[in-house]
C-alpha cells in the first residue's frame, strides 16, 4: 500500500464511520487517500468530502432494493 493512491468506496455513509477507519488504516499503511464516494448518503451527519450518487430515502422501494442487492453483489465479487 505504501506510496499508493486510494480512492475510499462505501455503499451507504452515514456517520461516516466506515471511511473515517479506513482513511486511517491507509494512512497507517502508508498509502494516500485521494477521494471517497459513496453510492448513497444518509442524512446530514457526514460532513466530510464526499462523492455520492443520491440521498438515501427513508423509504426504499422495491426497485431500489433490487439495485442495493446487485450492487453489492458485483462490489463483492470484484473485491476477491
Amino acid at each position: 500500500m505504501r506510496g499508493r493512491k486510494v480512492c475510499i468506496l462505501d455503499d451507504v455513509v452515514s456517520i461516516g464511520g466506515t471511511i473515517t477507519t479506513l482513511e486511517r488504516l491507509v494512512k497507517k499503511a502508508g498509502g494516500e487517500v485521494i477521494c471517497n464516494a459513496a453510492i448513497w448518503v444518509e442524512g446530514p451527519w457526514y460532513t466530510g468530502d464526499l462523492i455520492y450518487l443520491d440521498e438515501l430515502r427513508s423509504s426504499l422501494n422495491h426497485r431500489d432494493v433490487s439495485i442495493l442487492v446487485e450492487i453489492k453483489k458485483l462490489y463483492y465479487i470484484n473485491s476477491f
